[in-house]
């Protein structure tokens, strides 16, 4: 059970104006901005639910794909037609402000993270600012 104290108020509130701060990025302004014009494309909209459909029927067949190549002709069909939605104006707008603005939540975290110790490792989501690569832990002595 959390028990409201003058520190748990305290916080509350800097939690709250970090939230006004955040909203009030260009980065989620463009985010707020893309989707909106994202989710107003009806025609990307109806390609988008086209695509689940016929992606969610393949699925209910996938234990088949080795013993039916009809299937495996399908699947690749998915594979471009899903590349095909992705390369979208709308669509890879979107993806773009998402990043950019993960990266502004991923700079808050260690921001926030560094006020503890300088020494706390932070996990982003966001591949490409992770420090070393994919192999940074692996060749340490």
């Amino acid at each position: 059970m959390l028990i409201y104290n003058e520190d748990t108020i305290k916080m509350e509130k800097m939690v709250d104006e970090l939230i006004d701060m955040l909203k009030n990025t260009e980065q989620y302004q463009r985010l707020f901005e893309s989707k909106a014009s994202f989710l107003s494309n009806q025609e990307l909209q109806t390609e988008i639910h086209l695509f689940e459909d016929e992606r969610n029927q393949l699925l209910e067949q996938e234990a088949y794909l080795n013993y039916r190549p009809e299937l495996k002709a399908k699947k690749l069909a998915l594979i471009r037609q899903k590349r095909k939605l992705d390369l979208q104006d709308d669509t890879a707008d979107l993806k773009l402000a998402e990043y950019e603005f993960q990266a502004v939540l991923d700079d808050c975290l260690q921001s926030i993270a560094n006020c503890f110790s300088e020494s706390i490792e932070v996990s982003t989501t966001n591949f490409q600012a992770k420090k070393g690569g994919h192999h940074g832990k692996c060749h340490t002595n």
